[in-house]
């Protein structure tokens, strides 16, 4: 994942980030993933509530 970031982030990652550029600025697809994830998440939790 790092080697990832660095790719689309090479200034980040020379700055002032340095390694952490990996974690904070990390790609478009985990953002959508995570999103995605959550939002699964956040379904199952009310059904059992609900349930």
């Amino acid at each position: 994942m790092e080697t990832a970031g660095r790719l689309i982030t090479p200034g980040f990652t020379n700055g002032r980030y340095g390694s952490g550029a990996a974690v904070a600025v990390p790609e478009p697809g985990t953002f959508a993933l995570l999103g995605i994830g959550g939002i699964a998440l956040l379904g199952v939790i009310r059904r059992r509530r609900a349930s």
